[in-house]
């Protein structure tokens, strides 16, 4: 969902452009959620087309030649509302778009029976001891 995001940003930012991307922790009702923000200085969008952002092929007319297939926001939705979080957008024409995403944070004490991906070191131990 965050790839998403950030490619929406680069594809409607001028070339060279800078995006900025914040995280930070959010307290709403008692929970503590993750909140990811991305903000990028592109074309923008009107308020009717904030509020479409999210509908399955939708795609805002001032996205002109701007390749893509109107589904990237409908997904990233879908999959914040899932884990039980949410995303807003705020846009101004001409001045740039920020999408703030947030989602429940994790306990990592909770996750200590997850196994975790190897490091360069656990496979440089492991080849050791079988040669």
């Amino acid at each position: 969902m965050l790839a998403n995001v950030l490619s929406n940003a680069v594809k409607h930012s001028p070339a060279g452009g800078a995006i900025d991307l914040c995280c930070g922790a959010r307290e709403m009702d008692g929970k503590t959620f993750v909140e990811i923000a991305v903000a990028d200085h592109g074309i923008g969008m009107q308020p009717d087309q904030i509020a479409r952002v999210s509908e399955r092929f939708y795609r805002a007319d001032t996205s002109g030649n701007i390749p893509g297939t109107g589904l990237g926001m409908t997904i990233v939705k879908e999959i914040v509302e899932l884990h039980g979080g949410g995303f807003t957008v705020d846009s101004t024409i001409g001045a740039g778009t920020t999408v703030v995403l947030w989602i429940p944070a994790v306990d990592i004490t909770l996750m200590a029976g997850i196994p975790q991906p190897l490091t360069n070191r656990d496979t440089e131990g492991a080849a050791a001891t079988s040669q």
